[in-house]
């Protein structure tokens, strides 16, 4: 028995340490944070900024909360409406002539830096996700970070 406690008070240590740096992860800095190491890494590549577009953002954000709901990940929803990324991006008043999304998931939300590091480096590693990071097309942009218990979301709009 004895030799139980000591596991076992670790053990809830470390979830108590888990959870306090769940609770308080900031999914409006790990947006930010996305967001600007995109940039970073465009600008890297000589490729012009993206500037935010809140419209895109609603658009991202509906999407993050769509694939989290699920715990799927889809470019595609069940609805007319919503069904591509560029009729969420329609829905919500964007009306530039192209549209793409990433979609990113993680098993933690504990680091919005770690967080935007992960997530585009991931994308890096994905030809299609590249392309649409690196196409200087595409002017606008933003990042939506839907957090559950199961992880992290993230969802990026880009928009020409």
């Amino acid at each position: 028995m004895r030799g139980l406690i000591v596991p076992a008070l670790l053990f809830l240590v470390g979830l108590a340490i888990w959870a306090a740096a769940y609770v308080a992860f900031d999914t409006a800095e790990a947006e930010k944070q996305v967001f600007q190491e995109i940039n970073s890494l465009r600008r890297r590549f000589g490729i012009e900024a993206l500037k935010w577009d809140d419209r895109l953002y609603l658009a991202a954000k509906h999407h993050a909360g769509w694939v989290a709901n699920r715990s799927y990940l889809s470019h595609y929803e069940d609805t007319d409406e919503f069904w591509n990324p560029m009729r969420r991006a329609r829905h919500y008043g964007y009306f530039g002539s192209a549209v793409a999304e990433n979609i990113y998931y993680t098993s933690y939300c504990l680091y919005p830096e770690q967080l935007a590091r992960d997530a585009v480096d991931a994308w890096m590693h994905s030809l299609g996700h590249r392309r649409n990071m690196l196409n200087p097309k595409y002017l606008y942009a933003a990042v939506a970070v839907e957090k559950t218990l199961r992880g992290c979301y993230v969802v990026l709009v880009l928009g020409s």
